[in-house]
């Protein structure tokens, strides 16, 4: 083996830190790279752990390929200062290496200054997505993470690796104890060519405000922690929305009016951001919020079995809330929600309109429906001067009594309508104290055999052509009584 003195190194620092470029003999198999700093002291640096070790203690070789040149990087040289360093070589069947090279040239190295505050973006009710910028040279970096009681934790690539939405490295975040914090400790290399880095982690509380903070380091050692960055998930919830408008208050309805708060119009503004808006109502003295369901056009809470949000979600500017109770005092809210929260409006109280007719005494749906048809057919009754015997009946394909073709029986009673209202689902007419009586509340299906329209009280409407029908009618029981009798029979309506 040529136990020659070997041609001495050259040591540079640049943008991967503090290199050490040499060139191996052919014969060479193994290198051995010693480090010198100002005070002389000598450290070599171990393969197996990529680090200095300090005098006396062991370490492995570098492998090399003889006659090719190699470039050979130091991690953390321990600090700033003045650096210079030397090879040795040894061949594959050899046991001792050869003299050390002259000392390289001596190069500078200073700390890094501390990185800027990243930027925190919160992605889900839980994960946030951390961005770093460290000084040019520096390509590692090691983050903090301190929650508002001091607790902190520091920031490490996850084991296995793996990459979430949008390609981002997800890592997680082991709690350090106090004063342990080793900034080397998991740290993670960014792009040399950028500076910048950007991951994801999860945080423990989206109600808990944390502080992030970054060093770096250029292979001199670590810079201190720059400024922190500070994010609290709940806080990115949406702008709350006006109090809400209400119109059209009945003893079982309200209508619901009210507008959406503003939100970033940017292209470049997640459309998870984008707010998406509930109506609750709550009735005084209550401690539950019931949400409109809109699917299915009723209140429901959120421990009811059916709840769903998404059909909670309110698509226009308007609803009409039915199934409440007379004379009874609500609160209405609008909400404002996206993936990081819920904002609710300022309430508007109402109360609903005391009822006309009243049902007590009905505990299961079938008696309930029982009792309703009964008192609607007494209602009819009590409103309707004509004997129940004399009331025509309803005969939808030729008409009543040659009058048009216009219905003029009520489903319920089965009498002859009274102050006739139409079912706007379905066009089909009531009477109004029966209609009144058998579907306010939560309402019920059409009473008209084969229909399956959900009624509610609020869908009905004053119906002239059953009015202008019934006006007829009576002209024409009058004039045929004032034939037979000689005298007009009852008042025109």
């Amino acid at each position: 083996m040529d136990r020659l003195r070997p041609p001495r190194p050259a040591l540079t620092f640049g943008e991967k830190g503090l290199a050490l470029t040499h060139t191996p003999p052919t014969y060479a198999s193994h290198v051995a790279l010693y480090l010198y700093d100002a005070d002389g002291r000598k450290r070599f640096l171990d393969a197996d752990k990529n680090e200095l070790l300090a005098p006396g203690e062991t370490g492995g070789a570098l492998s090399v390929q003889g006659g090719h040149r190699q470039d050979v990087y130091l991690d953390d040289v321990g600090g700033a200062g003045e650096f210079s360093a030397t090879v040795c070589y040894r061949s594959l069947n050899g046991f001792a290496f050869s003299p050390e090279s002259p000392r390289s040239n001596t190069v500078v190295v200073a700390l890094p200054a501390a990185p800027c505050a990243p930027l925190l973006e919160p992605i889900t009710r839980s994960t946030v997505k951390i961005t770093v910028a460290a000084p040019a040279f520096c390509p590692r970096i090691s983050v903090k993470v301190e929650d508002q009681s001091g607790a902190t934790y520091r920031v490490v690539p996850h084991r296995p690796i793996k990459y979430g939405p949008g390609g981002y490295l997800v890592c997680s975040m082991p709690l350090v104890a106090a004063g342990q914090f080793d900034v080397a400790a998991g740290a993670m290399t960014i792009s040399r060519l950028t500076g910048q880095g950007a991951f994801v982690v999860t945080l423990p509380l989206r109600v808990v405000e944390y502080t992030v903070s970054v060093a770096a380091s250029n292979g001199a050692g670590w810079s201190p922690f720059g400024p922190a960055a500070k994010i609290r998930i709940a806080d990115h919830g949406p702008l709350a929305p006006a109090a809400p408008t209400l119109t059209l208050i009945t003893e079982d309805s309200v209508d619901v009016n009210f507008t959406r708060p503003p939100t970033a119009t940017l292209a470049a503004t997640p459309a998870t951001t984008a707010p998406r808006v509930m109506v609750s109502l709550r009735a005084a003295g209550g401690t539950d919020d019931l949400f409109y369901d809109e699917k299915m056009d009723r209140l429901i809470g959120k421990v009811d079995a059916g709840f769903n949000v998404g059909n909670c979600y309110v698509r226009g500017l308007h609803c009409a809330i039915g199934g409440l109770d007379p004379s009874t005092d609500y609160e209405v809210k609008v909400w404002a929600l996206n993936t990081f929260g819920a904002s609710p409006s300022p309430g508007t109280s109402f109360k609903t309109s005391p009822s006309e007719v009243e049902v007590t005494g009905v505990k299961t749906a079938e008696e309930r429906d029982a009792e309703l048809k009964r008192q609607a057919v007494d209602v009819d009754a009590d409103s309707d001067d004509a004997p129940e015997t004399k009331r025509p009946r309803q005969d939808v394909h030729t008409g009543l009594l040659g009058i048009d073709t216009v219905d003029l029986t009520c489903p319920i009673s089965t009498g002859l309508l009274v102050n006739p209202l139409k079912a706007r689902p379905c066009g089909h007419v009531y009477s109004k104290a029966s209609a009144m009586a058998y579907f306010k509340g939560a309402g019920k299906r059409c009473a008209v055999f084969g229909c399956d329209k959900h009624l509610k009280w609020s869908d009905f409407v004053v119906d002239e052509a059953s009015e202008r029908a019934l006006r007829e009618y009576y002209r024409r029981q009058a004039r045929t009584r004032q034939g037979a009798d000689g005298h007009p029979y009852g008042q025109l309506m």
